[in-house]
């Protein structure tokens, strides 16, 4: 049975020919990262519908912005919600909300409460920071055992830090004191890119010598992420006041 947000999207595709953003739970939306492995809720963009077939907009399993087509049965049991229409007007001056990135960059360090929009949240999950200094127990734990280090959270890592990079170069570059801090995150992302390198030849060689040297790289980007990140939201308060 379909819900009163499916029969609204269906309504403004079909027949106002809209662009959707809503959120779905991406367990049941093939070709994501997430499809049959856990429920996470995020934004999709619908943008039509064919033979059945929703063409959807997102993130794949390999998180690239992609394009794919998703069973009608499919966005049904994703339950949309949060739905938005796209509209586009010529009068309007579109830029970036600082206020809202402070906020997410400050849930992120952990210094105000996680919105749990966009997570379905569990009793005992940690977010932001939290987590990455939960990864770095898990890290020392599996280097000690001798165990294979799992790289998938480390690569989604890599991925925050390409994002924050790409943020910062569009709110600071071109400003007084804004290249420093930019010029000194982009060294701070390739030197953790390195450190993904040493993980995967970790998990090779097993070098014993490499053991201390891998947590300790890891514990320095956490220091760093938020010493980096710390300095960003402060740049951004002073700028908006």
């Amino acid at each position: 049975m379909m819900s009163v947000g499916l029969n609204y999207i269906l309504w403004k595709i079909s027949t106002r020919h809209k662009y959707v953003i809503c959120c779905v739970d991406e367990y049941y939306i093939p070709g994501t990262l997430m499809y049959c492995r856990q429920h996470f809720e995020h934004n999709i963009l619908i943008y039509g519908i064919h033979n059945n077939r929703f063409c959807v907009a997102g993130y794949n399993e390999r998180q690239h912005f992609s394009y794919f087509e998703v069973p009608k049965n499919n966005i049904i049991r994703s339950k949309p919600q949060k739905i938005t229409l796209l509209t586009l007007r010529e009068d309007y001056e579109y830029r970036l909300d600082r206020y809202y990135i402070i906020k997410q960059l400050k849930q992120f360090i952990n210094m105000e409460p996680v919105d749990p929009v966009g997570a379905y949240k569990k009793d005992g999950q940690l977010l932001g920071l939290d987590a990455c200094e939960e990864l770095e127990k898990k890290l020392i734990n599996d280097v000690d055992q001798n165990f294979l280090i799992e790289l998938r959270p480390f690569y989604l890592v890599r991925d925050h830090c390409r994002v924050m990079l790409e943020r910062m170069r569009i709110l600071l570059e071109g400003t007084d004191n804004g290249k420093t801090l930019v010029d000194n995150y982009a060294h701070s992302v390739k030197k953790y890119e390195i450190f993904l390198l040493s993980l995967i030849k970790y998990n090779l060689s097993k070098d014993v010598e490499n053991k201390v040297k891998i947590q300790k790289d890891f514990q320095r980007w956490i220091y760093d992420e938020r010493r980096y990140i710390c300095q960003f939201i402060a740049y951004l308060e002073r700028e908006i006041k």
